[in-house]
């Protein structure tokens, strides 16, 4: 992801609290915007902003997860990162699942945006 290229320029540009809120931001939006589109091809027009998302959400929190870790424990601390994270996957996926199923994709779709704004 080439965002990932220019992590030391963004870091320096906002803080680690800035970037993860313009890719939550960034995501509320792309999800909103699915639920707007008649045609399916219209996904491809907002779906770059998905590596946005990833890269900001990612890098601000590998940043702000390195500030807090206390000495010796930087790694230990990355791994809590990346297992929150999995486990937020793993548990909207579950969740999601059975919105869809019960109310259909925009409920889904805009409630996720609504969640993470």
């Amino acid at each position: 992801i080439p965002l990932f290229h220019f992590s030391e320029t963004l870091l320096n540009a906002v803080n680690h609290h800035t970037l993860i809120v313009l890719g939550g931001l960034s995501y509320a939006f792309r999800v909103a915007c699915y639920t707007l589109f008649q045609d399916p091809w219209w996904v491809l027009a907002v779906e770059p902003l998905h590596g946005v998302t990833f890269a900001f959400v990612t890098l601000g929190a590998v940043h702000y997860a390195a500030t807090l870790a206390p000495s010796g424990l930087e790694t230990s601390t990355q791994g809590l990162v990346a297992t929150v994270k999995s486990l937020g996957s793993i548990s909207g996926t579950f969740v999601g699942g059975i919105v869809m199923e019960h109310y259909g994709s925009v409920v889904l779709y805009r409630g996720a945006a609504c969640l993470v704004t």
